[in-house]
């Protein structure tokens, strides 16, 4: 009982103590705020809470505008994420080694397997292979998510997307393009660096053509990021824009236009208006398309006022590991059917298999660079040696800068 007491006696005291430093502190502090300048005081408090508000906002990077926004964690958009089958940790490995290189912050998206769908969550008029319909509800997942969440901007890739090592400086490029398509200068204060009222920016297609309409263009001379003319990657009926305003004297331009097809979803941004618009017309009414079809369509016909916009050639490629084609794609398995091909015709199965990887729309791939980047070259390696010669500096391969043309009707 008696230490019981020496106990509590020990800690009223403490206390006391506790409450003399703290009024102390109180006076001191308001000592500071009578005779320190104003200035510094502000200074401070507003320092910190930055900081605060910086620490806090860490998780989704949120744009301000500013041109400069693009060189962020997150590429100018609130935020990234790359959809992945949960089993496919191979292509997890890449995918987080190439954002990690170039400075890139992103979460990943469960994929979806078509054969796992509940038919009842489907358009009741919808009759497309399951892979198509397992890659169409991931992507609609990540605009769900943009709606419920109210994100502003998504940069939406596939774990099979590969860019280049300056992909950062292109899209400085591609905002400097479409705020001009926008009639936004590098300017106008807006709330994306992209301009303010885009829909769908789409970087990672294999396939687009401009809006016969729409004659203004946004050009990017002698970027060394272009892949060779006959190297592009392009689903003949889906079309290319006309390119003979520049080449063949430049065979190294870019453009940035108003698309009125595209095909294939390895990588494009989407705004939350865009996601909308998106989620309301190829989910909630009859819909029978892949999402990148119906997302062409959209663009072709102005579905809900639905703006587009597109780089050829495109900005964001598709990585092809060594091994059987089937390591590939998730939503065609063209691997097997050649497989099946080859064994019909008394071909060795050894001969579907890819002895070295490539990246289809790239030039200096990030993901085929990686062991440079690890070795902390100060150059990287191209895979059209032909045209830029074999390695260039970051500061050489991301050095091209555009200007708006207006072409002649």
């Amino acid at each position: 009982m008696g230490n019981l007491f020496i106990d509590r006696a020990a800690k009223m005291k403490y206390n006391k103590i506790g409450v003399i430093c703290a009024t102390l502190l109180t006076v001191a502090l308001s000592l500071y705020l009578l005779l320190a300048p104003r200035t510094t005081v502000y200074r401070s408090v507003t320092s910190s809470l930055g900081n605060s508000l910086q620490r806090l906002s860490s998780a989704n990077e949120a744009s301000s505008g500013d041109l400069n926004d693009v060189f962020n964690g997150t590429v100018g958009f609130q935020q990234v994420r790359v959809i992945s089958l949960l089993e496919r940790s191979d292509k997890r490995d890449a995918v987080s080694m190439q954002a990690r290189f170039t400075n890139i912050s992103f979460d990943f998206v469960d994929g979806v397997v078509g054969t796992d769908m509940n038919p009842k969550a489907l358009p009741h008029t919808m009759h497309i292979a399951p892979g198509a319909v397992g890659c169409w509800r991931s992507h609609l997942n990540v605009m769900q998510e943009m709606v419920r969440r109210r994100i502003r901007s998504s940069l939406i890739l596939e774990d099979d997307a590969d860019w280049d090592v300056a992909f950062k400086s292109q899209m400085s490029q591609v905002a400097r393009g479409t705020r001009w398509l926008l009639n936004q200068t590098d300017d106008t204060p807006t709330h994306s660096p992209y301009g303010d009222g885009w829909d769908v920016i789409w970087l990672g297609h294999c396939g687009s053509k401009p809006d016969p309409k729409d004659n203004r263009r946004w050009v990017i001379p002698r970027d060394p990021t272009v892949v060779p003319p006959h190297k592009r990657w392009s689903l003949y009926m889906f079309g290319k824009p006309d390119m003979s305003p520049w080449q063949p004297a430049d065979n190294q331009t870019r453009i940035v236009y108003v698309p009125v097809t595209g095909v294939c979803s390895a990588g494009w941004a989407i705004s939350m208006a865009g996601a909308e618009k998106i989620l309301y017309y190829q989910s909630m009414i009859p819909f029978d398309k892949p999402v990148d079809d119906g997302v062409g369509a959209m663009c072709r016909d102005k579905v809900l006022g639905l703006r587009c916009f597109a780089p050829w050639p495109q900005i964001i490629g598709v990585s092809k590991p060594a091994g059987p084609k089937s390591r590939g794609s998730d939503i065609d398995d063209f691997g097997a059917a050649a497989a099946a091909a080859a064994a019909k015709s008394s071909s060795s199965i050894e001969e579907v298999v890819k002895e070295k990887p490539r990246s289809h729309g790239v030039m200096f791939s990030t993901r085929l660079n990686i062991e440079r980047f690890i070795g902390k070259e100060e150059t990287f390696e191209t895979q059209h040696p032909e045209y830029t010669g074999q390695f260039m500096t970051l500061e050489q391969i991301g050095n091209a800068v555009g200007h708006g043309e207006i072409l002649p009707s």
